[in-house]
């Protein structure tokens, strides 16, 4: 088989022309197109005669006819232009876009017809010849433009209807447009019109922000801002180049914020500071996103907003009228952290860096330094938030976990939150009730702080809940042979000592039927867990005692197991029989100091069961009340001095043995180690459950020496190391 070759197409053979008659039919032909007179033009001719010049050798020459050409046009169309302009009268930026609109249009066309100079003398030599189409632009550009009077008004006149429109009059905007597209297509917008332009807006807008920042308030200033920077916007939109925006933008935000920067952040009257404490949220915003344009501007508002709400929120916690009820106390500081958080939110479209500048603020004041008793306040907070049995608290309860991830010492708020978590877990109003329902939101929080903290943190924690779900199993086995016997509704929890918090040892004389339901439970106890040890501490307890009175009336008290001892002594006396506190002490075992603190709910305008007068305390035979079910134990309280101090050596105690062992830990790793690196080693390792001292470090470090757990370097006292 034979292929078909693919047909070979020849160039045309060039016979000898006469240069100068070619050369004169092309100079007539670009004529006409410049004078649009080309209908009757052969394009086909045109451009076989500038092939057969080049073919010939006569490139260079017709490159050269053509540059004269087209710079005798550009000359012409200058004179053309220029003549006598009254003031304010645009015609020479319409002479100039038509006079512009029609050459590039004729240099496209002639272009065209030289092309086959383009291809071979232009392309064979780019470092001395351009291409038509570019030589007509550089031609126009640099006779028209450059340096010219024609340009010089051009931009004059420009810049004189951008400024009428910043003044309210409406203006040719195509003209505008059509003038920025030539100097574009030009390559010359950047030094003919960008540059001056933006030197008069900065002119302009300083001139403006100074007479506008004493006359308007802040929040007033930043809305013309923000009006000026969407006209200006807008004007780059519809007839200047895009990245003339950012250009723009800077100017104003130069002129019209740095330059007046302090008053904005300052003004005592309107600035960032007032606007912050009357929640402006959409001023914020606006001053948000002006600022977005300027990064030193962002860093001035962040380090603004970090300072105000430090200083807020130490004013706030050093306040000794709030902290004189804690409950209130984290409430208001709650709502303190949602009132800034919901700025940042809406205002500073939820910016990370302005959220870690929120927490960097909060963690100055709320962090257990400036108020030592912030995790007891805390945890007393959420007691009471427990107690309420108000729905929908997750958001409350976040709220809590982020304030609780601002303290210096966690531990500190674990002791308090276990003691508080007892006494509601132990609580008679949830001892018949499963174990789910009673704590469902507790076991929620414990969860939240497992999450955050890990599980070491809330193992114990958790073993409280165990125990209450095993006690209730406990009691069933002991109701079913026990109940019919007891003469009352009896209930025990059985705690695990290491996950409660530590009691003292009680003196508290029970009533005898209390005495026989706890012999008759430790005996059962003791026939299902061999080997076990039970400590009775019903100071922890509570239950209801129903009161009779003459009138017929009937009352349920709910009352701590004190309490209970000590209405007992009034129910085997005569009516109107007076104990004084030393007897009630005397009879019950509970300390006097006790016997007060028990004393005054029962006595109280609210209760009223018990009468006080300088005699003693005698029963209330014409009590009365609109309930007949009556709470009279109270609710978790703010610790006196003394216990704070008896806590805090609690604490200092615990932390002892997790300072050594963390010590051990590390040394066991490194083997060797200086002091200093050491202590910062420990601080490091501990940080997320407290932050010890250096010196309490030293005295472990000295301890572990003397128990030969370590030991010095015999020639450096600083170094320490590790024994097996």
């Amino acid at each position: 088989m034979f292929k078909k070759s693919a047909p070979k197409i020849n160039a045309p053979k060039s016979e000898i022309i006469d240069t100068t008659e070619s050369w004169t039919l092309l100079f007539t032909a670009i004529q006409q197109i410049f004078s649009n007179e080309c209908s009757n033009l052969s394009y086909e001719e045109l451009y076989r005669t500038a092939y057969d010049l080049v073919q010939q050798r006569h490139g260079e020459s017709l490159y050269d006819n053509v540059l004269e050409c087209l710079k005798y046009r550009v000359n012409t169309i200058v004179k053309r232009i220029l003549k006598p302009l009254k003031d304010g009268d645009h015609g020479l930026l319409r002479d100039v876009t038509t006079e512009w609109e029609n050459y590039s249009l004729a240099v496209g066309m002639i272009s065209n017809v030289m092309m086959y100079l383009n291809r071979t003398v232009v392309l064979n030599n780019p470092d001395d010849y351009s291409p038509i189409s570019a030589l007509g632009f550089i031609l126009f550009r640099e006779n028209a433009i450059k340096g010219s009077e024609v340009g010089d008004r051009t931009r004059r006149q420009v810049l004189q209807l951008i400024q009428k429109e910043r003044d309210g009059e409406t203006v040719d905007k195509m003209l505008i447009k059509g003038s920025v597209n030539m100097l574009n297509k030009l390559s010359c917008y950047e030094q003919e019109l960008e540059g001056p332009f933006l030197t008069s807006s900065s002119n302009y807008y300083a001139n403006l922000s100074q007479s506008l920042v004493d006359a308007s308030s802040v929040p007033e200033y930043l809305r013309i801002v923000k009006t000026k920077l969407k006209e200006e916007a807008f004007r780059v939109q519809y007839y200047l180049l895009d990245p003339t925006k950012q250009k723009i933008e800077q100017i104003i935000s130069e002129e019209m914020i740095t330059n007046h920067l302090g008053t904005i952040m300052d003004s005592t009257s309107s600035g960032f500071g007032i606007m912050l404490r009357d929640d402006k949220i959409s001023d914020l915003k606006t001053q948000y996103n002006i600022f977005a344009i300027n990064p030193s501007h962002i860093k001035e508002l962040i380090k603004k907003f970090r300072s105000h709400v430090a200083s807020h929120g130490l004013s706030f916690v050093n306040d000794e009228q709030i902290t004189k009820d804690p409950t209130l106390f984290i409430k208001n500081l709650l709502d303190l952290k949602r009132k800034y958080k919901h700025i940042v939110k809406e205002s500073f479209d939820a910016n990370p860096l302005l959220s870690t500048a929120l927490d960097e603020a909060f963690r100055q004041f709320a962090d257990g330094t400036v108020q030592s008793r912030m995790a007891e306040y805390l945890s007393l907070y959420l007691d009471s938030l427990m107690r309420s049995n108000e729905q929908d608290q997750d958001q409350t309860l976040d709220d809590v976990i982020d304030m609780f991830m601002y303290l210096k010492d966690s531990d500190v708020f674990e002791n308090y939150y276990k003691t508080h978590l007892s006494k509601r877990l132990l609580s008679s109003r949830n001892m018949h009730q499963t174990v789910e329902s009673q704590s469902c939101t507790e076991k929620v929080f414990v969860t939240k702080l497992k999450l955050e903290c890990g599980y070491q943190f809330t193992s114990k924690i958790e073993g409280m809940f165990n125990d209450v779900r095993l006690s209730r199993i406990a009691m069933d086995q002991f109701e079913k042979t026990n109940k019919s016997t007891l003469g009352l509704d009896f209930y025990v929890n059985v705690l695990t000592h290491s996950f409660w918090p530590t009691y003292d040892p009680t003196t508290l004389i029970l009533p005898h039927q209390l005495k026989q339901c706890c012999r008759a439970f430790q005996e059962h106890y003791d026939s299902v867990h061999n080997g076990r040890r039970i400590t009775w501490q019903p100071n922890l307890g509570d239950g209801l005692v129903i009161a009779n009175y003459p009138n017929g009336s009937k009352y349920e008290l709910l009352c701590t197991t004190s309490q209970i001892c000590i209405l007992d002594c009034f129910n085997a006396c005569e009516a109107n029989q007076v104990w004084s506190e030393e007897e009630l002490s005397s009879t019950t075992g509970i300390p006097i100091r006790d016997i007060q603190r028990q004393m005054t709910p029962l006595c109280s305008s609210r209760h009223r069961v018990i009468i006080k007068d300088e005699n003693g305390y005698c029963w209330n035979e014409e009590f009365k009340h609109a309930s007949t079910r009556l709470r009279i134990a109270a609710i978790s309280t703010k610790e006196t001095t003394q216990q704070v101090h008896q806590t805090e050596s609690k604490i200092e105690m615990d932390r002892k043995p997790i300072i050594e062992a963390a010590i051990v830990k590390i040394m066991k790793s490194r083997k060797t180690m200086y002091d200093n690196q050491l202590i910062e080693s420990v601080v490091t390792i501990l940080r997320p459950t407290f932050v010890p001292s250096p010196i309490e470090i030293k005295k472990r470090v000295e301890s572990l020496v003397e128990r030969e757990f370590l030991e010095r370097d015999e020639k450096e006292q600083s170094l320490f190391r590790y024994l097996a």
